[in-house]
């Protein structure tokens, strides 16, 4: 037996000995597999000579200072309180140099508070953990909505490092003034969200009115308000899946951007429409007939397997208000084998399943009468199962490790 599983194992009995019983229902099931909801401590328990950090069940605040001293602050309140943050999982050489990697969107100026930062490092678990991982926050750590963006959306691309101001090292989507997908070099990072990008362009459901834009994205990228990004099932350090929701017909559409270049190619294609008369088809809209945006997408494995995130009303504005869905769906992509001589409807996707968060996760992957998780990250496989550990964010700051049992 593993050390994970016997770990495990033990964490089943520290919890069950010392949480009553309404506090030892932190498992949620996804897609038919258990996962355990497991909270995470800056002490330490020493068991058999380890060290576990696994002292209950449930979500801990972003609010932490790690193993390096550096503090993350969430919202300070002072423009109103938004702590809605997305996060993304970069995998690196070792478990050491594995990063998770947070977009936070604050209240408006004169609000403050770590917008884009990364925590580098877990243990054998897949646990980012204050006494494990360091943290990294950029454009000055807590500052305001001008410097930081109030990003809703980060992904790693590579860690290249030829110079300053040179590399192509993060995609982030930031919400201050102009609706803008921004392209950074992490060693450049120290200002502010527009003079530090490389690359700006525009959303194309924004009108670019505002001082900040930039030339507006090209018809090639998907319509809406809420872009994410994952990696294609062969990672290149560069080229990433675009995915954008709610479009002009609450679509949710896919394209895939080389992001060396300032255009993605020509296979933007409207996901919801092309599987609506498939068996299983792309969810559109919840059980009360709303129609839902898909706002955070995370590559499962390297076959192909992505999770989307889609939720009504979208996770706009300062409001923790519940929501009326929230679901998960599981889906196989094909990408065209040269995306530079497709054209617009290439990629091809099956939905596997679906599944109402809401209905089944609610309590526990987010608290009843919240907004509810407000992103999803897939990491390394756990264990021997196959399957991955997997992180989530809430609108009220907190982080949620869910390690898979079975």
């Amino acid at each position: 037996m593993t050390r994970k599983a016997v770990a495990l194992g033990i964490l089943g009995l520290i919890c069950a000995a010392a949480l009553p019983a309404s506090a030892q229902q932190r498992y949620v099931q996804l897609f038919g597999h258990t996962y355990a909801v497991v909270g995470q401590s800056a002490t330490p328990v020493n068991l058999f000579g380890q060290r576990y950090f696994w002292t209950a069940f449930g979500p801990v605040s972003r609010a932490q200072t790690y193993k390096n001293g550096v503090t993350i602050n969430l919202d300070d309140g002072t423009a109103g309180v938004n702590n809605f943050a997305s996060v993304s999982f970069s995998p690196g050489a070792t478990i050491a140099q594995d990063r998770l990697w947070f977009a936070a969107r604050i209240a408006p100026t004169p609000g403050l508070g770590d917008q884009v930062y990364f925590l580098e490092g877990s243990d054998a678990n897949g646990l980012f953990t204050p006494s494990v991982s360091n943290a990294t926050t950029f454009f000055g750590g807590k500052v305001d909505a001008n410097k930081g963006g109030r990003p809703v959306f980060a992904l790693e691309l590579n860690r290249d490092n030829t110079g300053v101001k040179q590399d192509r090292n993060v995609v982030v989507v930031t919400f201050q003034d102009a609706d803008s997908m921004r392209v950074y070099d992490t060693d450049s990072m120290k200002n502010d969200r527009v003079t530090d990008a490389i690359l700006s362009l525009t959303l194309r459901n924004d009108p670019a009115t505002a001082s900040d834009a930039g030339p507006v994205a090209s018809a090639n990228f998907p319509y809406g308000n809420f872009p994410s990004f994952a990696y294609p099932p062969t990672s290149d350090g560069h080229t990433v899946l675009v995915v954008g929701s709610p479009g002009l017909n609450a679509e949710t559409s896919i394209s895939l951007w080389d992001t060396k270049t300032n255009d993605a190619f020509p296979i933007l294609t409207d996901v919801t429409t092309q599987t609506r008369s498939a068996t299983k088809p792309f969810p559109l809209t919840d059980s009360g007939n709303n129609n839902l945006t898909t706002f955070s997408v995370a590559r499962y494995d390297n076959q192909g397997e992505y999770w989307f995130l889609l939720d009504n009303p979208s996770p706009g504005g300062s409001s923790n208000t519940e929501r009326t869905g929230i679901v998960l769906a599981r889906a196989k992509l094909e990408l065209p084998a040269d995306p530079s001589k497709g054209k617009a409807g290439d990629i091809k996707m099956t939905v596997l399943e679906t599944q109402d968060l809401k209905a089944t996760a609610s309590d526990v992957l987010f608290p009843a009468g919240t907004a509810g998780i407000t992103g999803l990250a897939v990491g390394r496989a756990f264990g021997t199962s196959g399957l991955h550990v997997l992180y989530t964010t809430d609108y009220n700051g907190n982080l949620y490790t869910l390690l898979p049992l079975q």
